[in-house]
């Protein structure tokens, strides 16, 4: 019976930024600005892109981090924009494990994709005639897919081994939005293992992206020389 009480969390609870009402009305304007800057400034990169004259690589992963961008700025700010005046800052189990995911899902694939554009750019640089050769459509194709492929598996692996785990009361949630470290911190469980993941996902997702961009593009444009 114990067990079960620990496992059968309906709900969190965010400790929110602060209980002062001025505060709360400054951090709301402040926040509600930066927001309206982010998602114009992006959507509009993105408008500005869909000139055809403009379809390239570079712009094309330019629009790409646009769109991700956007997306991982909503999975928290509006919810937190809700709970500054809000006097229950709740968040049901699902909707925690659902703004984790989403919001990893975005951050991950915006590195990612920050490593695609900086190869990009250097084969751009470094080996121009070669270039459109390197950077074909199949390869840039893959560059897109790929980020959203390995930040997926990364977020994952930490989502489910996070909310496989028991919790305890008080179920209140030391941030304004459900991350990782708040939520083992609330874990009736060891999250030793927890760790470890999150020390070898960092550890094998980094050197893949690296191996990417480092070997498996120019093997493949070699190949395509030779043949």
């Amino acid at each position: 019976m114990e067990e079960n009480n620990q496992t059968a969390v309906p709900e969190f609870l965010f400790l929110g930024i602060t209980d002062n009402l001025h505060q709360k009305i400054i951090l709301f304007t402040i926040f509600l600005f930066v927001y309206l800057v982010t998602l114009g400034g992006n959507l509009g990169m993105i408008t500005l892109i869909w000139d055809p004259r403009l379809h390239t690589s570079m712009y094309s992963f330019l629009s790409l981090l646009s769109f991700v961008d956007v997306f991982s700025s909503s999975s928290t700010a509006l919810k937190m924009q809700c709970d500054i005046f809000a006097e229950n800052k709740a968040i049901s189990f699902v909707g925690c494990a659902a703004q984790m995911w989403f919001f990893g899902l975005f951050v991950t694939t915006n590195y990612f994709i920050l490593s695609v554009m900086v190869y990009d750019r250097y084969t751009a640089i470094c080996k121009p005639l070669l270039y459109i050769l390197i950077m074909s459509q199949r390869v840039c194709v893959q560059f897109v897919i790929g980020p959203y492929v390995l930040a997926a598996i990364y977020i994952t692996t930490h989502t489910t081994s996070t909310f496989c785990l028991p919790f305890c009361a008080p179920n209140t949630i030391n941030h304004f939005f459900c991350h990782v470290s708040p939520l083992l911190s609330l874990a009736c469980a060891d999250t030793w293992i927890n760790n470890r993941v999150s020390l070898w996902s960092y550890f094998i997702h980094d050197n893949k992206s690296r191996l990417t961009c480092k070997v498996q593009v120019p093997w493949k444009a070699e190949k395509e020389l030779l043949t």
